[in-house]
């Protein structure tokens, strides 16, 4: 049984307005690009016609301090892993008491969960929402997987690559699909004066004149950032002014350091650790480079086009989605790192062209990408597949 709720829900009464209550089912509020996104659905969608409550399988965690509405509720189930055949019934009897009308979860074990639950509780409008690459390495999981699809009213995907990776993998047909990609707030990250950018620069131990490339997010193996230090190593030859800095933690911040010291750039890649506002870090960047395995959407790629950096990422996931060569950046293959040096060469090189990019980044964000249309889409969807099941 879940041990507090925070905002506690009370149950919603249907009235003429037809605000409709949506429950999102998460692990946790840890940092990650998902959870960011709930968070920003939870504080900018339109409270006249929504309620909202975030259920959290296990913990609460740290992006929770970001829910700006006490209007939301945070309900934490203090799951400790593992089957627990308990947390179906208790997941069904909260659906039931807050009178959900729509429950959305997010990821593979809010799935499980949230799609028994929302069954026994008799909730019409199941959304599952997928946000990375697809876990299906073992058989019985893709046959649960396709048999809870069954229970669904619409996935939805934050690019089209997971969509095609539904339909293949899962055999979901086309229009129980929807893309909404990730949004950004283009007020929050935008672009620096030079003052603010020299700053920063001295504030972290970088001088002012140099050139700086980066990344930002989760230091985990699936970002091989090894890749990253390695290029860099080869470009601080030709470069002897150029800095690389982390944005994040994570378990391989010891091994990426330990290889930066073997390598002997120590002194010239920093890493930052994790920062509440990483959009006052992220604008002294000259290049953003993103070297993941694998991608869903990436929010930190939004975060820097929307700052006017340029971008060089893999060519993963949803990447080639936002990233277009000679646009705004370029794509490389996952490991080339030959690919990598020279596409960061390019760009260190041609000044003229490094701005171009970077203002292309930030207009693409404007015209694509921006958080409130992103909410808006989320928002025609509940309200089209209550329609539906109002009628």
């Amino acid at each position: 049984m879940y041990s507090h709720i925070i905002h506690k829900a009370k149950r919603t009464m249907k009235t003429s307005s037809h605000k409709y209550h949506v429950v999102h089912v998460v692990q946790s509020l840890d940092v990650g690009g998902m959870e960011n996104g709930i968070v920003n659905i939870a504080n900018i969608i339109n409270k006249d016609k929504f309620k909202l409550t975030i259920c959290c399988l296990s913990h609460k965690g740290a992006l929770a301090n970001r829910i700006v509405d006490n209007g939301v509720s945070l309900i934490c189930m203090d799951w400790k892993g593992g089957v627990d055949l308990n947390l179906f019934w208790s997941l069904a009897k909260i659906f039931r008491d807050i009178g959900a009308d729509i429950v959305h979860t997010h990821g593979w074990l809010s799935f499980v969960y949230g799609a028994v639950a929302s069954k026994l509780s008799g909730i019409k409008v199941l959304i599952n929402g997928e946000h990375g690459t697809f876990n299906l390495d073992k058989t019985r999981r893709i046959i649960a997987y396709r048999l809870l699809s069954l229970f669904v009213s619409k996935f939805l995907t934050v690019s089209l690559s997971l969509k095609a990776e539904l339909k293949k993998t899962l055999f979901i047909r086309d229009e129980k699909i929807v893309t909404i990609p990730n949004g950004v707030d283009a007020e929050k990250f935008r672009p620096r004066s030079s003052e603010e950018i020299q700053t920063v620069k001295r504030s972290i131990g970088i001088p002012v004149t140099a050139k700086v490339i980066g990344s930002v997010g989760r230091l985990e193996p699936v970002k091989n950032y090894e890749m990253l230090i390695q290029a860099f190593q080869e470009l601080y030859k030709e470069f002897p002014r150029l800095y690389c800095i982390f944005i994040g933690e994570g378990s391989c911040r010891a091994r990426l350091e330990n290889l930066a010291d073997s390598l002997g750039i120590k002194e010239r890649v920093l890493f930052l650790g994790k920062m509440n506002e990483p959009q006052d870090a992220l604008p002294v960047m000259d290049i953003f480079v993103l070297t993941s395995f694998s991608e869903g959407m990436s929010n930190t790629i939004l975060e820097a086009m929307a700052c006017s950096i340029p971008v060089v990422a893999t060519n993963v996931g949803g990447n080639s989605e936002m990233v277009t060569k000679e646009i705004n950046g370029y794509l490389v293959d996952s490991g080339n790192i030959i690919q990598l040096c020279n596409c960061i060469r390019v760009l260190l090189t041609e000044d003229s062209r490094r701005l171009e990019y970077g203002a292309n980044s930030r207009n693409i964000v404007k015209n694509e990408y921006e958080l409130n249309k992103m909410v808006s889409k989320y928002e025609n969807v509940y309200l089209e597949l209550m329609g539906k099941n109002v009628r």
